[in-house]
């Protein structure tokens, strides 16, 4: 069995540094007046030395627990996996680490998750697609230390707020289709729980009612796409283009209709929401919304936000994120 390691001290590394063991816990707790070069000269001790700092004993110092709940709708989507790598990258950055809970689109475990998280106190909370109405969720993150959210409306005085321009993405879609001779359109959602599902749909009804086409809406999943899409073609056999709440489904779409027989895009054109790696790997490639920061940079906002907010520099305007069209295979060029 090999030997175990003798864990370093606050004042072995002061004594490597050759500074006082206050200066030390200065710089290890981000407290109080170093100067940069003093701060650089410890820096190098601990990690010379290979120092890793007491967690407990910092809590107690910081009045902080240094991690940070992170709470997403399906874990194994790809848009929320990329999103979770980047936002783990910046907090390791600033010496946090995350706790990740998949609620799987429920309600009750959300509720269920922030409640303990409160108990747990972390330091922030990140939530991404909530299924919680604005009441609710004002109510359950008026308890956390600090939280922002992506896409849910919130009490901006108890919550950062990223959004996306649903509506102005939407229709962007649908004149790109009327554009292209397609004035039969159908819109796969997948349900009306969160502000992001509820927000697409609504600026498709606005947009075929303002440009005067025809449209229906589908409810469907990844578990029933195939035999919804069936039966809402064959109740709307004119259908010419379907606009999808996101790539996950657009890539479900684009799979029935082939085996439906249907020649994309010339029979139905698909546009995707989101711009995943997905949309470049199916065949025809999908045309799609793509945010003007990347997944990755979203998380990275999302992140700093957060932290900001943990340090008490509170913005209370929401940040409105724009999107571009990606026009590939899957509509008229």
């Amino acid at each position: 069995m090999p030997e175990k390691k003798n864990r370093i001290t606050i004042a072995q590394v002061a004594e490597y540094a050759q500074v006082s063991t206050m200066t030390v816990s200065r710089v290890v707790n981000n407290r109080g007046q170093v100067s940069e070069k003093m701060r650089q000269l410890v820096q190098n001790a601990m990690d010379e030395l290979e120092y890793k700092p007491n967690r407990i004993a910092r809590s107690l110092v910081s009045n902080k627990t240094f991690k940070i709940g992170v709470i997403v709708p399906d874990m194994s989507s790809m848009y929320f996996a990329a999103i979770l790598s980047s936002i783990e990258h910046v907090l390791w950055e600033h010496d946090y680490y995350m706790v990740v809970s998949n609620t799987g689109k429920s309600e009750r475990r959300e509720q269920d998750v922030l409640d303990v998280f409160e108990q747990d106190q972390v330091d922030g909370v990140l939530i991404f697609g909530s299924h919680l109405d604005y009441e609710q969720l004002t109510s359950l993150l008026g308890s956390q230390r600090a939280a922002v959210v992506f896409n849910a409306k919130v009490d901006t005085k108890v919550a950062g707020q990223i959004l996306l321009d649903q509506r102005g993405a939407i229709e962007t879609a649908v004149h790109h289709l009327i554009s292209k001779g397609r004035t039969n359109l159908g819109y796969a959602g997948v349900d009306r729980r969160t502000y992001a599902m509820r927000e697409r749909e609504q600026a498709f009804r606005h947009a075929i009612s303002q440009l005067g086409v025809d449209g229906w809406i589908m409810d469907s999943d990844k578990h029933n796409i195939d035999s919804e899409l069936e039966k809402f073609l064959s109740d709307y056999p004119a259908t010419n283009g379907i606009i999808c709440f996101n790539d996950e489904l657009a890539a479900d779409v684009l799979l029935t209709l082939s085996r439906l027989g249907k020649h994309i895009p010339d029979d139905i054109a698909v546009v995707g929401f989101d711009d995943i790696q997905l949309a470049q790997w199916v065949s025809p490639r999908l045309t799609t919304f793509r945010l003007k920061k990347s997944v990755s940079e979203l998380g990275e906002l999302a992140a700093h936000m957060l932290l900001e907010r943990i340090e008490g520099n509170n913005d209370h305007s929401p940040v409105i994120l724009d999107h571009e069209l990606v026009i590939r295979e899957s509509t008229p060029q």
